[in-house]
């Protein structure tokens, strides 16, 4: 899937309090020229702090972590706020918990460049989606505008017209 339709890359955040995993996902991101890693934090606490300042388009979110876990995060952030989410953990328990605080997908370690690649590419497909929808609300916002100014210069002419 590419992003021609994004004026922009896709803006990604990596946490995971494991540095071998986060240098892990930073190497196929860092593989991909659509994508651009804004941050990477080793806690949570730092997530939060990251993903509302920074309002990434994709978090790559470890789940375990210690003092705040990856449903923390989302908790914290609130799920309105939060960014398309792909859960990255060791732990295939938490699959169904993930996908209730709405994940796009979850990555389990050891995971491979194919399936991190579907992942990837799933994320930009949703928010290629969700860019398409805005540009289309603009332009359907501008031909409302549009046939309104038409309509009133219709109006002025019959006005002028009859008068």
């Amino acid at each position: 899937m590419s992003l021609k339709s994004l004026p922009m890359k896709l803006r990604a955040v990596v946490v995971d309090d494991e540095p071998v995993a986060r240098r892990s996902v930073r190497r196929f991101l860092d593989a991909d020229p659509e994508v651009e890693v804004i941050d990477e934090c080793g806690d949570g606490k730092t997530a939060v702090r990251v993903i509302c300042r920074e309002q990434p388009d994709l978090v790559f979110l470890d789940i375990h972590m210690p003092e705040m876990n990856g449903f923390e995060v989302v908790q914290q952030v609130g799920l309105e706020r939060m960014p398309v989410t792909i859960f990255v953990t060791a732990y295939d328990h938490y699959a169904l918990r993930a996908f209730e605080a709405h994940a796009l997908d979850y990555l389990l370690k050891p995971f491979g460049k194919t399936r991190f690649a579907e992942a990837l590419g799933r994320a930009k497909q949703y928010v290629a989606g969700g860019a398409i929808q805005e540009a289309l609300g603009s332009v359907i916002a501008a031909l409302g505008q549009a046939a309104d100014r038409l309509d009133r210069g219709r109006r002025q002419l019959r006005t002028a017209a009859c008068g």
